[in-house]
């Protein structure tokens, strides 16, 4: 459960000890009132000039304000040039803001998609720990398989971001496996396939119960090993090229001749504004669905954009993110469980007897040896 406490200064701040929820994995607050609510207009309003769409959409934005002002300057010293009639852009407008909400919408359905494949994550990692730790009592195959289920977050988070830097998992897995996962490709994958053959010895005990329980977990395994094919088909497939590019210089084409319309609703001077805020809703608008399109991230060699390979990396790292899904976060809140479960696990080894029974595992040790 997350505790907030309300500080003086009105801002919701979370209680010490779950800083967890505090930040995602890019460093950007969550726990903000001023992120999730709407009182707090004022604050929005005043960070317009530091928001990520609006340093996004600047160097468009600019160039068509430039434009526009050549065009105002143009109509204050001859007064009696042509514009253009309204009916066009008024027609065409409506396809514009279609293909703009289109294009928007299939980004947030990408990353409402991703949240929901990393919620499966969750469940399964929580749910195979649970069993695991219920109907098996060799300490050294338990802790093996908590360790395996703590890591696979992480490696997934590596695999959809094109990464593979076990020094993020060595202080949880042993030697063993950290060689082990060296050697392949598809280290979350290879790391299902490790999971099922250690649940292999539960399947040859001769019992219809543990048959059962054998079921449940390689049920979940399977469910893993489905989490990675769909969220690689988010990571590997993006929005297509000539929807993104058919409405890029649809945009651009539209608002470039606008002012030549706009001119016969507002004085010259008057134009440059209303014309500016015109601009910036829409490419704002259409850059939201660029910002969410990759939920899970990108490489840090991707971030960078064309032409500015050799600014530092401190100056363009925020600027190239995407809206990404905060996947460390994640990983930190499933490792947290699973320490939960493995102490209720030890504890529960120490049950006083009950009726003259002591608390016991379905299995014993005895049957993996």
């Amino acid at each position: 459960t997350i505790i907030y406490s309300t500080a003086k200064d009105g801002e919701t701040v979370l209680l010490p000890g779950d800083y967890i929820y505090r930040y995602t994995d890019d460093g950007r607050k969550l726990a903000s009132k001023t992120r999730y609510t709407s009182d707090y207009w004022t604050s929005n309003l005043m960070s317009l000039w530091r928001s990520r769409v609006f340093r996004r959409i600047l160097p468009h934005l600019r160039f068509n304000v430039i434009v526009c002002c050549f065009i105002a300057a143009a109509y204050v010293v001859f007064p009696d040039m042509p514009h253009l009639e309204g009916v066009v852009h008024v027609i065409t407008g409506s396809f514009l803001g279609l293909l703009i909400a289109f294009r928007t919408n299939a980004g947030y359905q990408r990353f409402w998609e991703a949240r929901c494949i990393w919620e499966g994550v969750q469940n399964r990692c929580r749910n195979l720990a649970r069993t695991f730790t219920t109907h098996v009592a060799k300490d050294k195959l338990v802790y093996r398989v908590l360790s395996l289920l703590s890591a696979y977050p992480y490696l997934l988070k590596q695999h959809l971001r094109g990464e593979s830097n076990l020094a993020e998992v060595k202080d949880i897995l042993s030697e063993e496996d950290m060689a082990f996962l060296q050697t392949c490709n598809n280290m979350p994958v290879s790391l299902c396939m490790q999971l099922s053959s250690l649940l292999r010895p539960i399947f040859q005990y001769r019992g219809q119960e543990m048959i059962i329980v054998w079921e449940s977990m390689d049920r979940d395994i399977q469910r893993l090993v489905e989490c990675v094919g769909a969220a690689e088909r988010i990571s590997s497939t993006p929005v297509p090229l000539s929807y993104s590019r058919h409405t890029s210089r649809f945009l651009s084409i539209w608002s470039l001749t606008l002012p030549f319309c706009m001119v016969c609703f507002f004085h010259p001077f008057a134009l440059i504004p209303a014309y500016s805020f015109v601009c910036w809703a829409l490419m704002g608008t259409e850059e939201v669905g660029h910002l969410i399109e990759e939920p899970f991230g990108i490489p840090s060699k991707r971030r960078r954009r064309k032409g500015q390979q050799g600014k530092a990396e401190n100056q363009n790292v925020v600027e190239k993110r995407g809206e990404n899904l905060p996947l460390l976060r994640y990983c930190e809140i499933i490792g947290k469980d699973l320490k939960e479960l493995q102490r209720e696990y030890e504890a529960s080894k120490l049950l006083p007897e009950r009726d003259g029974k002591a608390f016991e595992y379905i299995t014993t040790e005895q049957e993996f040896l």
